[in-house]
């Protein structure tokens, strides 16, 4: 099993890097635009509610109600948010599948020797169970690794559908 975990961690990397380089670079100058999309739209509110003339004061316009002008503030921070930080995990992304690969490697190493020592030198209890115990630990972290990759894969997925899809963050 571990050499199977190996054989598919090797190209791990390249292959997610092919997948969703361009993903991502279309992302981020979608969620841009979306922004931009989403500030303009705030402008637009902003001049409606609050319109700039040099009329005299007229205190029924004075105490309108800002607060639906919030939630078109909120939509454009979430965004720009977004977009700062697509690249970020796309990067963090390609370092955890180098991670998982080099996990994979040190794990089937573990195993190896631990089963070498186990048949082959069965009195090295101790030794035998240092290996074991950090082929344990290996594959903890290459759980974690995996676990990892999989949040980061989400969250560029739900930023590429954002930015396409025209859906709120």
């Amino acid at each position: 099993m571990s050499v199977v975990a190996v054989w598919a961690s090797i190209s791990l990397r390249s292959n997610t890097d092919q997948r969703l380089r361009s993903r991502v670079d279309i992302a981020y100058a979608g969620l841009e635009e979306r922004a931009r999309e989403t500030f303009q739209k705030l402008r637009d509110d902003i001049d409606r509610l609050y319109p700039t003339s040099t009329a005299p004061f007229d205190p029924a316009t004075a105490f309108q109600d800002p607060g639906a002008l919030g939630q078109s503030a909120k939509k454009g921070v979430a965004i720009l948010r977004m977009r700062s930080v697509i690249e970020a995990r796309f990067h963090r992304m390609l370092a955890v599948c180098s991670w998982i690969r080099n996990g994979a490697f040190t794990f089937t190493a573990l195993v190896v020797a631990a089963t070498a020592l186990y048949f082959l030198s069965f009195d090295l209890k101790v030794l035998w169970g240092i290996v074991a115990g950090a082929a344990v630990l290996v594959f903890l972290a290459c759980v974690v690794g995996v676990l990892t990759f999989a949040w980061l894969e989400s969250s560029i997925q739900k930023a590429v559908e954002t930015s396409s899809a025209g859906v709120a963050p």
